[in-house]
């Protein structure tokens, strides 16, 4: 959920009581100016639902309605970021990930960026093979001889050492350790031997690129 708020004397209505919001419809979102604030390091953008655009935009008036007003415009859309990420340490590692929204035509002499909250989390968000922790910051980007006032959400990822125990390491060692009773046959027991090779030397290979994919 994004929500954006302003402030400003730009807005002026007439006939409005104090502590009253109004809420305006999509056929007069082209009247109001909105920041273009942007995904900077998105892949893909969506809106979350195809039946019904999900943006809203109030206004919220405290008393004079043109002293005291200031605008909500709120739009729920899901986004694939780009990520890069380094798996020399795993399945001890750690990746930070970070999603950076700013402003696509306005440098930071017209829009400056700021938190008027903390990220929060999912409270029913859980991930299979990964911790995760957020936090924010206010930072700014050089592009085109321009700086930009950026926002950035830090999301640090801390891989779950225990699941990659009991679904890699524990079975690779149950499979190396069956290989050990090809000892045990008699001399004459060379295809029992050369099965449990095969299979334990497919089954590891499997299992890796199992390994391998879920990284």
């Amino acid at each position: 959920m994004y929500q954006n708020s302003l402030k400003g004397r730009h807005i002026s209505v007439e006939n409005v009581t104090q502590s009253n919001k109004l809420i305006i419809t999509k056929d007069y979102f082209t009247l109001f100016w909105l920041p273009d604030i942007m995904v900077a390091n998105a892949k893909q953008v969506k809106q979350q639902s195809d039946l019904i655009e999900t943006i809203l935009l109030m206004i919220h008036f405290d008393g004079n309605a043109r002293e005291n007003c200031h605008m909500q415009y709120m739009a729920r859309f899901y986004s694939i970021v780009s990520c890069p990420m380094d798996f020399h340490d795993a399945p001890v590692d750690s990746q930070m990930c970070s999603i950076q929204l700013r402003s696509f035509a306005f440098d930071n002499k017209r829009i400056e960026l700021n938190w008027t909250e903390k990220v929060r989390d999912n409270p029913d968000l859980r991930l299979l093979e990964h911790d995760f922790t957020t936090s924010e910051e206010v930072m700014t980007t050089k592009m085109f001889n321009q700086t930009y006032s950026t926002l950035k959400v830090n999301i640090k990822f801390q891989r779950n050492v225990a699941n990659k125990l009991v679904g890699v390491y524990a079975p690779s060692i149950l499979i190396v350790l069956i290989t050990f009773c090809s000892f045990w046959l008699g001399l004459n027991s060379t295809p029992e031997r050369v099965t449990i090779g095969i299979t334990a030397l497919l089954a590891l290979v499997t299992q890796f690129n199992d390994a391998r994919g879920s990284l």
